[in-house]
């Protein structure tokens, strides 16, 4: 908008901040699993307050697995999907964990005798763009962070516990390879490769790491119109991806 007045001259630029995006609700995505799908399940998600790890929690808890879920700093956000989940009918716990510095003991003994068999990696920072044709090495490093020091740390603590099958959502941006993106795609990629080393050091454990498309949630939230896919389905499809235990055979009498 141009603005004009006697000693004033000039143009105002305004733009309208994109609604949070707001996940299925608890209710809805019961209707999309069986009561027992996942019962088999101990269930551990890091990052499950919000974003695809808060669909992944309400999913499995919907499927009847024993989850609980983790919160870096959103409390607010962890009660109020532990108050959804569990005044519909399901069961959830959450817990405080920061990958970075977390104090291991202390997550050790909340959890107590509950011992994890599945963990999903959704912990992430902010998804920051950088410069166009410039590599932000700073930003490349603060991704690392997480995708890898926090993910191997994790796993660390977790494998002698029996932890078997473990889900790290790697993205599609490792193909595509945006031009402000590339530090985020180097950082998955190293995590990738990361799951391939853990695959040949724990060989008990089934780790999958599956590109996601650009899915909508708060990280994606764009001013201009862009192609975000329901998360709903792609992550459903990735959970029952997951080899359901070997059942013992009946035993004819």
């Amino acid at each position: 908008m141009r603005v004009s007045a006697p000693g004033l001259a000039g143009l105002v630029k305004a733009f309208v901040r994109p609604p949070v995006q707001r996940q299925a609700g608890y209710v809805v995505l019961k209707h999309q699993v069986s009561s027992g799908e996942f019962a088999h399940q101990h269930a551990l998600v890091v990052g499950g307050s919000r974003g695809l790890g808060e669909i992944v929690v309400k999913l499995l808890c919907a499927g009847g697995a024993h989850v609980k879920f983790t919160y870096h700093r959103g409390q607010e956000d962890a009660a109020r999907l532990c108050d959804e989940i569990v005044s519909s009918g399901g069961s959830a716990d959450y817990l405080q964990l920061d990958v970075l510095q977390s104090d291991w003991c202390s997550v050790m003994t909340e959890l107590g005798k509950w011992r994890p068999t599945h963990l999903y990696f959704f912990a992430t920072p902010f998804i920051s763009a950088c410069a166009t044709g410039v590599f932000n090495s700073d930003l490349f490093n603060k991704f690392c962070a997480y995708y890898v020091h926090g993910f191997a740390n994790l796993i660390a603590q977790l494998a002698p516990l029996g932890l078997k099958h473990v889900l790290y959502p790697s993205s599609v941006f490792i193909d595509e390879v945006p031009s402000k993106m590339c530090e985020y795609a180097a950082a998955k990629a190293a995590g990738e490769m990361l799951c391939a080393f853990l695959r040949k050091t724990h060989k008990a454990m089934i780790i999958q790491c599956p590109r996601l498309p650009r899915l909508a949630t708060d990280q994606t939230v764009s001013l201009l119109k862009v192609n975000n896919a329901d998360p709903v389905p792609v992550i459903l499809s990735t959970l029952r991806s997951f080899p359901a235990p070997k059942l013992a055979p009946e035993v004819l009498l």
